[in-house]
């Protein structure tokens, strides 16, 4: 999807650049951007909760989680279903893996939006800090007993029966038809808050919706801030050698580097190009290489090319960025990460950020 993507947008933006301004179709190709971008962050967002990314556990915000999860909720629920988010916290940092997290919500959010898919009605996420203890319950009910947060996802639709509500977090236990459910997202979400050491609850009438409540221990951590670098536009100058294993990706980035007023040398084959790099290896002020690609990957390219030249700026660009840790990134000696599909103003942080490093001061985005 990525490199059907990328083409898309690359010469979108190239059209755009080269039409005079206040021109009718002026306003359609930004529709096909703006639909191109939406695109490529549905895409991004499948495969992040597809759990395919890290999911070592460490201290992360739960709002930014939420945001995204009712982002791609919105692009995959019926119109009939209305989603609210509230909080009334700044501080929602927590210990938990990114995957924990999304597979949580994910659950909490298609069950509620389950029992509204014939009637339509609102599904609210709210935040809300509680201080140490306010919850006091008896000793084994597992409940968090510092300060923690509350996440709550609650329904307008059909409830839980009362004979029923004890048994929802039993693994295999379910209402829904064979095809519609196999009754284990409310068993994963009991088994992700118990190995986070926090707590899940439900209350529900029937006819009148349920509500699920989370309880987070609060991770407190003090944060300080930043500053980011103002980035300047790329210089536009020397020749950069472009490697990529798909033509239609070459032509596109060839495209869009010329646009730059870089010269451009590109191949779709890694070990031509490492051949083009020996015989001229001082006269290549950038390379941006593909990740994936046969007999040499992007990473291995990346090694060979900085051997003989340890000066040499890389951008490396890939549409699998969980399958790559910074260590690795840095050992290679790549100067920076771009995902796939990249449009115009990414591309220039990414080859200032490269040939600047010191002045961006800024790692490979792995995230």
């Amino acid at each position: 999807m990525n490199n059907i993507l990328s083409p898309i947008l690359c010469f979108t933006e190239l059209s755009l650049l080269g039409l005079p301004s206040g021109k009718d179709i002026e306003k359609y190709l930004d529709e096909i951007l703006n639909a191109g971008l939406r695109a490529r962050e549905l895409v991004k967002q499948i495969s992040e909760f597809s759990h395919l990314e890290d999911s070592d556990k460490r201290s992360l915000e739960l709002i930014p989680l939420i945001k995204e999860t009712i982002k791609f909720l919105k692009s995959t629920l019926p119109s009939t279903i209305e989603i609210e988010f509230v909080s009334d916290i700044s501080d929602s940092v927590v210990t938990a893996s990114p995957a924990q997290i999304r597979q949580l919500l994910m659950n909490l959010c298609n069950n509620a939006a389950h029992a509204m898919k014939d009637t339509g009605g609102m599904l609210s996420i709210s935040l809300e800090a509680l201080p140490a203890r306010s919850d006091k319950t008896q000793p084994g009910q597992g409940l968090p007993q510092d300060d923690c947060i509350s996440l709550s996802v609650a329904d307008t639709g059909c409830g839980i029966l009362p004979e029923i509500i004890e048994k929802v977090f039993m693994p295999a236990f379910t209402t829904k038809p064979k095809a519609e459910g196999n009754g284990m997202g409310l068993a994963v979400v009991k088994e992700i808050m118990e190995d986070i050491n926090g707590h899940v609850s439900v209350t529900s009438e029937p006819d009148n919706g349920a509500c699920f409540k989370v309880l987070f221990p609060q991770h407190h951590r003090t944060t300080t801030g930043t500053v980011s670098p103002t980035l300047s536009p790329a210089t536009g100058k020397g020749k950069i050698l472009l490697v990529d294993d798909d033509q239609l990706l070459i032509r596109t980035g060839k495209e869009m580097l010329q646009q730059f007023g870089y010269e451009v040398i590109a191949t779709t084959s890694s070990p031509e190009a490492l051949e083009i790099f020996k015989a001229r290896p001082d006269s290549f002020q950038l390379v941006m290489t593909d990740m994936t690609m046969p007999k040499m990957t992007g990473i291995e390219l990346s090694e060979q090319l900085i051997a003989i030249r340890p000066d040499l700026p890389v951008v490396l660009c890939t549409g699998f960025s969980n399958k790559l840790s910074y260590e690795t990134i840095k050992k290679a000696g790549i100067r920076k990460l771009v995902m796939k599909p990249i449009i115009f103003r990414e591309m220039a942080e990414a080859f200032e950020q490269a040939l600047h490093p010191d002045a961006s001061a800024m790692q490979p985005d792995t995230a």
